[in-house]
């Protein structure tokens, strides 16, 4: 900064000399400062505004001091003012100079002070000024560096020097970060010029990407992808008339911070060309080198020319090897000899980049593509996977020394084939589930007989019997004269009106049941204590007991841990059972009775097959503390197959119902028409009960078939019973019509053999039969069987009711029904 040409010649010397000596000032530094001015012609500006404004002070202080000590010793001053000319004389001649040291200081016209001001404020025009040229001065020169760099950067393009041209984009872009200018101008001009810099690093990428694709070449051999595909690496290539080296084309990336685009690029090329097709034909393809000349290499990946060079399982890992090593030494520049302490820096950034973004990837489509494929099934394969795994592991090794897989990224292919048990189980599992459901969905309904007293001495656990078809649709022999709703005599039935059986449940599930009905209703489920002799189950039952006895087989030869993972998959297995079989066969087990029941058996013989595994496969698990347990899934397979076995048993209920709905009541049942109808109901109703007897007794074992056509029976024997109780007025020729109608259904008798009266099977016969009779005995008759106590299943109203009906009021009639009343 220039000098200001402010002079103090004029101000008094002595008394600034002493306002600056005075004790108070303290600053040294100012002291300084202030004797330079006054030794000095000029000075600089901010010693002038320190000197100046100190001066001020000094003097404003020195005033208000001068003044306090006259007003503290006032009347000493005004005596000595007063005697002393000499005082006098002086303290004048101090009051002009300090006013005139005051006026010569801050004058507006003459003052130092103002033309201080003034003169600060040219000096900072002017610096600023000098500024602005100095940046302007800097910014042109920064911006003539970057037009010669510019059209460096435009000559070596021109004569093919791509790496030299790179680093020319890498120092245009440097210097632009770096332009002095600090204003607006800076941001348009560097704005513009970044603009143009990024058209040149776009004819820059261009050229480079250009000539990768000539110097790495991807391709497949033909049109059929299935037929091999190609890497080629030239390490020279021609450019105009200039050379250029690989290595160069990569360092040329990366000084424009393109390498990691076009390493991007590289990884989605081997993947489209070399690792997909060749994971797709891993069993078919091989990889091999070939060097036509110094300048090309190619990798091919095909099918062998010879049939005995076709590759093993561990042949993919070698080939990975292979390509991996190609790229190492061909594109990214390495030496296999050994690569840690012969590869340059650059190619331990391009390896480790490359890897970093390709390895994760690759590992993944390895295992979902190959590995997870080659998981054994069998037990037996095991050990030959083993091969596999270890050429797994020995791959990630080799890649880790080369660089591609960081020492901080895990080894995931040998982590994945270390966990060999929990793959091969969780394949098992879902082969278990799919072999399982297969079956499951199966529509044939084959059956196989199984006769338990000769399972007892089959020590293989085979179901003893021959193999039943069901049938196409799966309907069991007779089942079609259920369905087809036919009369006995064979004819369509009256009204077009179909059996209920061929429609849906049809079952009103809010239906009030009686005591004693519902009582006959539990007593028809199964209990699980029953020993069936001999039954149908169907072969998908025991396709299915054969898988879990397979599973639970291998299982042994399993770590525990795996082992019991493997144990339940089996009761995944019939997890599924219970959901899927009632819900895909649902119309089939809801319209053939034959399937509901075959479902049944087959519920109770998978529990009682579990409940021999359970003992069977005991202690399996005992080193970890865990054991075989198949008691929950025996309880809900046998509520499930007792559920369907009551479910149907209420349908042909339901069916029965409505043969008697037709009738609508027993009324009138004198009249030869409605005679005639009542017999037509009761042979349709023997007939439907034969039938259902008939398929069922095929099907189901003894005591269970007893029960359920125990239950059919008892429902129309008390229907039947309730419809005769319902008659309020009974007369003789009615009687004895009711007494042939009732009669007919003796026939039921011959549903269970003669060794077993029908008694021990259903609880209503005792009452139906009595009633049977009541219809043409007399009242004495009535009175003796009550008086025996053969009619103690008859409620006191009902037998008093059943009496009023059969019998005219007389006297006798009055006497019998006080005594049956107990009055």
């Amino acid at each position: 900064m220039p000098p200001l040409p402010i002079t103090v010649a004029g101000l008094p010397t002595a008394l600034i000399s002493s306002l600056l000596n005075d004790e108070i000032i303290q600053d040294q530094k100012i002291k300084e400062e202030c004797n330079d001015l006054l030794s000095s012609s000029v000075a600089d500006r901010i010693t002038i505004i320190s000197c100046v404004q100190k001066i001020d002070d000094r003097i404003r202080d020195t005033q208000t001091k001068i003044l306090q000590k006259i007003i503290t010793n006032h009347e000493l001053f005004t005596k000595l003012y007063a005697n002393s000319i000499q005082l006098r004389n002086k303290i004048n001649v101090l009051f002009k100079e300090v006013d005139e040291v005051s006026r010569e200081v801050n004058d507006p016209e003459s003052g130092i002070k103002p033309k201080l001001l003034a003169a600060l404020h040219e000096n900072h025009v002017i610096l600023q000024d000098v500024q602005n040229v100095k940046a302007v001065a800097e910014t042109l020169e920064h911006l003539s560096k970057i037009k010669s760099l510019t059209q460096k950067f435009n000559e070596y393009l021109l004569h093919g020097r791509i790496e030299e041209a790179a680093g020319a984009a890498k120092d245009i872009d440097r210097l632009l970060e770096s332009v002095p200018l600090r204003s607006e101008r800076k941001i348009v001009i560097v704005e513009r010029l970044k603009t143009q810099l990024s058209n040149i690093k776009d004819t820059l990428e261009k050229a480079l990407i250009d000539l990768m694709s000539k110097a790495v070449i991807f391709e497949f051999i033909d049109e059929n992808e299935q037929n091999g595909s190609t890497l080629t690496v030239l390490s020279t290539i021609q450019y105009l008339n200039y050379t250029i080296q690989l290595s160069s084309l990569l360092l040329s990336f990366k000084e424009v911070e393109l390498i990691q685009n076009q390493l991007s690029m590289l990884k989605k090329d081997i993947m489209k060309y070399l690792i997909i097709p060749y994971l797709q034909n891993h069993g078919t393809w091989i990889a091999k080198i070939d060097s036509p000349d110094y300048i090309t290499t190619k990798l091919t990946c095909r099918p062998p020319v010879a049939s005995n060079d076709m590759p093993s399982s561990a042949d993919l890992f070698k080939s990975l090897t292979i390509l991996f090593h190609f790229i190492y030494t061909h594109i990214f520049g390495g030496t296999l000899l050994s690569p840690s302490s012969s590869a340059s820096p650059l190619t331990d950034e391009y390896v480790s980049t490359f890897g970093t973004m390709f390895f994760p990837p690759l590992q993944q489509l390895i295992i979902t593509e190959y590995l997870s494929h080659k998981i054994p099934v069998e037990i037996s394969e095991l050990d030959s996977f083993a091969v596999l795994a270890e050429s797994a592991k020995e791959f990630e090794e080799e890649m880790r020394k080369l660089g591609f897989l960081p020492e901080s990224d895990e080894m995931t292919l040998t982590e994945y084939v270390k966990d060999l048990d929990m793959h091969f189980t969780t394949k098992k599992r879902d082969i278990l589930l799919e072999m399982g459901r297969e079956a499951m969905i199966d529509k044939a309904f084959d059956s196989y007989v199984v006769d338990e007293k000769e399972e007892l001495g089959n020590e293989s656990g085979k179901v003893v019997g021959n193999e039943r078809p069901v049938g196409e649709s799966g309907e069991a022999e007779g089942s079609d004269e259920i369905n087809n709703g036919k009369d006995p005599n064979g004819r369509e039935k009256e009204n077009g009106k179909q059996d209920s059986k061929a429609d849906g449940w049809d079952v009103d599930w809010n239906e009030a049941w009686d005591e004693e009905d519902w009582e006959n209703k539990q007593s028809t489920s199964v209990s699980d204590d029953s020993e069936p002799e001999r039954y149908e189950i169907t072969t998908k039952s025991k396709a299915i007991i054969g898988l879990v006895i397979k599973t639970l087989e291998e299982a042994k030869q399993l770590k525990a841990e795996s082992a019991f993972q493997l144990y339940q998959s089996t009761l995944d297995l019939f997890d599924l059972y219970r959901v899927l079989m009632p819900v895909y066969h649902y119309e089939k087990f809801t319209s053939i009775p034959a399937l509901a029941m075959l479902f049944y058996n087959d519920c109770m013989w998978l529990s009682r097959e579990l409940i021999k595994l359970q003992k069977q496969f005991a202690g399996l698990f005992d080193e970890i503390g865990k054991e075989v347990v198949y008691n929950e899934t025996v309880e809900n397979l046998r509520e499930l197959g007792t559920s369907w076995f009551n479910l149907q048993i209420d349908k042909q209920k339901q069916a029965l119902s409505e043969l008697f709905d037709e009738l609508n009541g027993l009324q009138q049942s004198a009249t030869e028409a409605k005679f005639e109808a009542c017999k037509k109901a009761m042979m349709e109703i023997i007939y439907t009960v034969q039938l259902v007897s008939k398929v069922w007794q095929t099907v189901l074992p003894s005591p269970s078939h007893y029960k359920a056509i125990s239950a059919l029976i008892d429902h129309i024997l008390l229907r039947m019973i309730e419809e005769v109780e319902d008659l309020a007025d009974i007369a003789l020729e009615e009687s004895s019509h009711l007494n042939i109608i009732c009669t007919m259904l003796y026939e039921l008798e011959r549903m269970f053999p003669k060794t077993e009266p029908i008694g021990k099977h259903s609880r209503a016969w005792h009452k139906f039969q009595q009633i049977t009779e009541i219809l043409n005995l007399s009242l004495a008759e009535i009175m003796d069987r009550y008086r025996g106590g053969i009619l103690r299943e008859f409620e006191t109203e009902e037998l008093v009711k059943l009496i009023c009906a059969l019998f005219s009021e007389t006297a006798i009639r009055g006497r019998s029904v006080r005594e049956i009343r107990g009055q």
